[in-house]
């Protein structure tokens, strides 16, 4: 399998016969890509190497996309969660409609240089603390 690697431009940084090595491996060198070669081989010709890795780090690629776009609108969705439950409780606690309720977030957020998410999950832990006192 060195030798196909080689082959292929690519460089071998270890070898190793146990999980322990690959993983002692991985942390010390951050390979682009792990070869492991677990149990009967069968026989690999250098020329299939090269376009099976590019395959193979081109799905892993998209593949990341994919997983930090869904954590991006997984936030987005928590964030929009908690600024709906802080609206409804100032709409309730304080007779707001819900526009003045979102400005009322939205500008505690500008000043205080925070989040909307940050200032709403803050309004709903104050929740059982006492009443909310309007804005002046």
């Amino acid at each position: 399998m060195a030798e196909a690697v080689g082959s292929q431009g690519g460089a071998v940084v270890g070898n190793g016969s146990r999980v322990e090595d690959a993983v002692r491996l991985v942390d010390k060198h951050r390979p682009d890509v792990l070869l492991l070669a677990v149990g009967l081989l069968k026989p690999l010709r250098s020329a299939e190497l090269g376009p099976a890795l590019d395959v193979a780090v081109t799905r892993f690629s998209e593949l990341e996309i994919v997983r930090k776009e869904n954590e991006t609108l997984r936030r987005k969705l928590e964030s929009r969660k908690l600024v709906d439950r802080a609206k409804g409780l100032l709409m309730t606690r304080l007779g707001m409609s819900e526009p003045e309720a979102f400005r009322r977030i939205q500008k505690t957020a500008m000043d205080t240089r925070r989040t909307m998410a940050e200032v709403a999950q803050a309004l709903l832990l104050t929740d059982g603390m006492g009443p909310l006192r309007p804005a002046r």
